[in-house]
C-alpha cells in the first residue's frame, strides 16, 4: 500500500478510531507511530465547529504519540484549516491580511 510521508512541520489533520478529528505538526513519522505537537480536536462550541485541546490536561508543550493502528485515515490540512490552527498555536499575533476595498 503506498502511503504519502509527510515532513516535519507539516500541518496534518487525521481521524483516529475513536472518531476524533485531529489537526497537528508533524515531529517524525515513521512506520508505527506519528509523533506531533500541538494537538487540537475538532468540537462544537456555541458559536459552532472549533478547536480545542485534544488532551485538555497533557502538557501543551510536549510531544504526542499516536499509534498509526490508531487512525483511520491521515493527509494535509487544507489551507483554510492550517491558517486557523497556526493562528490557534501560534504565541504571534499576526495582522490581518492586505484586502482591496473596493
Amino acid at each position: 500500500m503506498l502511503q504519502e510521508k509527510f515532513n516535519k512541520d507539516d500541518i496534518v489533520v487525521f481521524r483516529t478510531v475513536s472518531s476524533d478529528e485531529v489537526i497537528a505538526k508533524v515531529i517524525e513519522e515513521n512506520d508505527i507511530n506519528l509523533v506531533v505537537s500541538k494537538p487540537l480536536a475538532l468540537a462544537q462550541t456555541p458559536q459552532g465547529i472549533g478547536m480545542t485541546f485534544y488532551m485538555i490536561m497533557a502538557d501543551q508543550d510536549s510531544t504526542f504519540t499516536f499509534n498509526k493502528s490508531s487512525i483511520i485515515t491521515l493527509t494535509k490540512a487544507n489551507k483554510q484549516a492550517e491558517e486557523s490552527y497556526t493562528k490557534s498555536t501560534s504565541k504571534i499575533v499576526q495582522p490581518p491580511k492586505s484586502q482591496i476595498i473596493t
